[in-house]
């Protein structure tokens, strides 16, 4: 992994940090590569820490040998790595030397696809190189292990566009179990939109929504890292906003308290994979107004929100929430039994040990690198 959780808070990361700590309560020995300036070698919570160097996504290749020493040093059973598809190749090569089985595991859509990534790069030069980076990660996926899929739609592309199966485990978390009575009264009238403040992910729709219902008794608030610009154009619209707060990166506890305040948490992406936020906010009762995403038409078939991106539809379904205390509650406890029923961590490492037994021939070992 480019990073471990407990340094830099991504969606991947998070995940990874939840499987290991899961695998660690079942006795599996858990290793973690990441790129970090510090190279010694830590044990964090249980977890034992590597380094390699951070390179830029178009110097990770200059990270191979670094990465062959490590994998030497751990000598693993399996080698797990998502977020960043420029390891896969190294991955393979060396374990085919050192051992071990490598397990690959999808994060955005767009990984399935060559036009869905090299959108995301202006300059020629990059678009030349993630166009090989991705003639590599393909030649590799296909000698891959275990190949994961957070969603069934994920598993359709893998299928069509490289004729691959995978298996699928969604994005989970920790069985969260809240017992209080008096949660619903802790609700206020506040809104929610958590993230990178990256293009793809538009949060200028946020601020647009927020504009748009100035009229109501309503608090806009922003969660994730945000440019020290005063220029920024996302900090300087929300600035002009008396009813947005950019609260910028919070610990995980403080956004679980934020959102045990909140009614609603918005996202304006384009595509993602199956964000972590949406569990995040089912799991503490909050229900999802997406512009555009909804892995496996969840959203929709449950009931655990809306997926809508007309602003005048949004204004009609936000107001008539905030009107609604019925209708609030009910979401809440929708939210948060789906949620504990569908993402809860340890069926999704029960899931995952029953891949790692399948591709043992149920010969299972008791260490993973990651």
């Amino acid at each position: 992994m480019p990073h471990f959780h407990l340094e830099y808070s991504g969606g991947a990361e998070i995940q990874c940090y939840y499987l290991a700590k899961e695998l660690l309560e079942r006795g599996w020995e858990v290793h973690y590569i990441r790129e970090s300036k510090n190279r010694e070698t830590t044990i964090q919570e249980g977890i034992i820490v590597h380094g390699i160097p951070k390179q830029k996504g178009y110097k990770k290749w200059a990270n191979r040998e670094a990465l062959r020493q490590q994998m030497e040093k751990i000598q693993a059973d399996f080698w797990y790595t998502r977020a960043n598809i420029s390891y896969l190749y190294w991955l393979n090569k060396y374990a085919a030397k050192i051992g071990g089985k490598v397990i690959w595991a999808f994060s955005r859509d767009s990984q399935l696809s060559y036009k869905g990534e090299m959108e995301r790069f202006a300059s020629p030069l990059l678009k030349l190189f993630h166009f090989l980076n991705g003639l590599m990660f393909i030649r590799s996926l296909k000698k891959t292990d275990i190949i994961l899929v957070q969603t069934k739609y994920q598993g359709q592309l893998l299928q069509q566009n490289f004729g691959l199966s995978g298996t699928h485990i969604y994005n989970a978390h920790p069985l969260q179990i809240d017992n209080r009575e008096d949660q619903r009264s802790n609700r206020k009238n506040q809104i929610l939109w958590i993230g990178r403040m990256q293009d793809f992910k538009h949060p200028e729709r946020f601020l647009e929504l927020a504009e748009s219902l100035s009229e109501l008794s309503l608090q806009f608030c922003m969660i994730g890292p945000v440019s020290e610009d005063r220029n920024d154009p996302i900090r300087a619209k929300a600035t002009e906003l008396p009813n947005v707060r950019i609260m910028g990166k919070l610990p995980q506890p403080r956004v679980k308290e934020m959102l045990l305040e909140s009614i609603l948490l918005v996202n304006t992406s384009d595509y993602e994979g199956f964000s972590n936020t949406f569990i995040e906010a089912w799991s503490q009762g909050v229900p999802v107004l997406s512009f555009h995403v909804d892995p496996d038409q969840i959203i929709q078939e449950h009931g655990l929100g809306w997926v809508n991106h007309n602003l005048q539809s949004i204004k009609k379904i936000i107001s008539g929430l905030i009107e609604d205390p019925q209708l609030q509650e009910g979401l809440e406890k929708k939210c948060k039994s789906f949620a504990n029923k569908n993402f809860n961590i340890t069926e999704a490492v029960d899931k995952l040990e029953s891949a790692l037994i399948q591709s043992y021939e149920a010969h299972l070992y008791t260490r993973i690198g990651a």
